[in-house]
């Protein structure tokens, strides 16, 4: 049933969905099953996310209760590496509709921007003519940047530059072919993905207070998120991530039916498939927590099929010695494995079945591993490479501080010999270092050389505020050159900008950058105190922790995201003017 542009698409992109079609015929047999049957109970494992290592929990939810928002699987998008991916876990998740459907869950797709599409569907006339609730929380129809949850931790990847991971090559032939299809390259997508059923009794709705109110007109207290992008949509529509936790639904994230726009040439310079996974890390620490589709189909969680990491299993016993291992992991492992944690015995851990290879402290063998190969720090005997009598490799490592270079070296390479990887000749630059050389980064030490220190902040206005004459307020850096949303400030007295009628997006996030002399006065304080917004008889005042830091040479400042910044902003650039 696609289109003739849809087909031209599937080609181009090289579609071959392996993983769900090598399921296809056991997903069909658990659909008969009785476990299956409608109104059974969807018995869950959901997994959160501690300070170090992940937990379990278990949750049996009434299907007659529990949503399925379907994020943003468009048609088309501009990333053609995006359109590849969604392609290829699309039937999974249509697998999961179909059993969830058939046990009495509701289906709500949620494809934005796509309304006009689906005017006279039945679906969305299904959708449209549900009453209004009562008790609809406050902006559910605005996005939501942030929830106070997400305060105790730093947003883990850099996504402001739009996240597209293909070459200039291929962006600039899907760009071309896009255009000759008729579709605008930045935003091509019309209607829903083909591969995804939408059946009799669905939902089509992308509007967050309509999605509300289908919700409480049929009695919703559980919801599953699914669909594409996890770090921007799926978090931050108004049907979102945290849309659904602020207003108290019980929520979950399906984390192997969804993907992630990220580029690995941004910090923290790791493969696609990781920044992946640190963006779920994020969300089942400080949103929700996650659950993956083989608990409703069966077989195994989906895996893309490029997603070809070594999965390295860390059991680094006490908390003190897996934060030393995390560090080292961060820096020297992240960019090429996938790296999970446990504290305790592999029993209590589901991660077991799909290591690679096992990395561990004190030199024991942790019971379960089977053949795996074993990298131990500090194990007995002469350090080296040995066989066990179940038949794995083991590689000993010489236990000394992880300060010691050739500790870290030697580390290194064993974790790289244990899963038959060759040794790069240079160890991977700390990330945090190269971020601070090559673009905004958190408020660090000086670049020596620099001439400026350029300042910005993500300011999220109230939702109801009206427009009028403001005054930007900086008295300890009077010299400052300032900038909203692109457009340069006028001064207005000394350490004063004006803020022009109407200069601030009511409920929206705003742009404030500051341009600073390196030699400024105070430079090394500029942030005590903080700039405010002078509001007639009233100010704001600016906190000094959501800001990001850019020392250069440039005369021009860099005042401008290249992507609207509800796409590309982290949490930990957001602040919230609240009256």
């Amino acid at each position: 049933a696609a289109s003739d542009v849809y087909k031209r698409q599937a080609m181009f992109t090289n579609n071959a969905p392996a993983t769900p079609l090598r399921l296809a015929a056991p997903l069909l047999a658990l659909i008969t099953m009785t476990s299956h049957l409608p109104g059974a109970p969807l018995s869950l494992t959901l997994r959160e996310r501690g300070e170090i290592t992940n937990t379990w929990r278990t949750a049996e939810w009434d299907p007659g209760k529990t949503a399925i928002i379907v994020c943003d699987m468009w048609d088309s998008h501009h990333s053609v590496t995006a359109v590849r991916r969604v392609n290829e876990f699309a039937p999974r998740l249509n697998a999961v509709l179909g059993v969830a459907r058939e046990r009495g869950a509701i289906i709500i797709h949620s494809p934005s921007d796509c309304m006009p599409a689906y005017k006279t569907h039945p679906a969305r006339e299904r959708a449209l003519s549900v009453r209004a609730a009562k008790n609809s929380p406050p902006d559910m129809g605005a996005w939501c940047h942030r929830i106070p949850a997400e305060e105790k931790g730093a947003y883990p990847i850099d996504q402001s530059d739009g996240g597209e991971d293909e070459s200039k090559w291929e962006n600039d032939q899907w760009a071309a072919r896009l255009e000759a299809d008729g579709r605008k390259p930045g935003t091509p997508w019309l209607k829903q993905n083909a591969l995804l059923e939408i059946a009799d009794g669905d939902y089509i709705a992308s509007e967050g207070d309509l999605v509300w109110n289908i919700l409480q007109h049929r009695g919703v207290e559980h919801v599953i998120l699914s669909g594409v992008h996890t770090n921007m949509c799926v978090l931050g529509r108004p049907f979102g991530l945290r849309q659904m936790v602020r207003a108290g639904m019980d929520t979950v994230l399906l984390r192997d039916c969804t993907d992630v726009m990220y580029n690995p040439a941004r910090w923290p310079y790791v493969s696609h498939f990781t920044g992946l996974d640190l963006v779920i890390g994020h969300i089942e620490q400080h949103v929700c927590p996650t659950i993956t589709s083989d608990q409703l189909v069966g077989g195994e969680p989906f895996r893309f099929g490029h997603d070809r990491r070594p999965h390295l299993l860390v059991f680094a016993g006490a908390p003190e010695a897996s934060r030393e291992l995390q560090a080292f992991s961060r820096r020297f492992l992240d960019p090429t494995f996938r790296v999970s944690f446990v504290i305790g015995g592999p029993d209590r851990n589901p991660h077991l079945n799909t290591a690679d290879a096992v990395l561990t402290t004190g030199g024991n063998v942790p019971a379960g591993i089977g053949a795996l190969p074993l990298v131990t720090i500090g194990g007995k005997g002469t350090p080296g490479r040995s066989i066990r009598s179940d038949g794995g490799r083991s590689i000993s490592v010489t236990r000394d501080a992880f300060a010691n270079p050739a500790f870290r070296r030697s580390l290194f390479e064993a974790v790289h010999r244990a899963t038959d990887l060759s040794v790069p000749a240079e160890l991977p630059q700390d990330p945090d270092i190269r971020r601070s050389q090559e673009g905004w980064s958190a408020p660090g030490p000086a670049v020596p050389g620099a001439k400026y220190r350029d300042l910005r902040t993500l300011l999220r206005t109230p939702t109801g505020l009206k427009p009028g004459k403001r005054l930007v307020r900086w008295e300890s850096q009077p010299e400052a050159s300032v900038f909203l949303n692109g457009q340069p400030l006028e001064k207005a007295g000394e350490g004063k900008w004006k803020l022009d009628e109407g200069a601030l997006r009511a409920g929206d996030l705003n742009l404030l950058v500051f341009r600073l002399s390196v030699n400024a006065k105070d430079d090394s304080a500029a942030l005590a105190p903080p700039p405010e917004i002078l509001d007639g008889d009233s100010a704001f005042a600016l906190d000094a922790v959501h800001w990001q830091e850019r020392y250069s040479s440039d005369n021009q400042p860099d005042t401008s995201f290249p992507i609207p910044p509800q796409f590309g902003a982290p949490t930990d650039l957001i602040q919230n003017w609240s009256k």
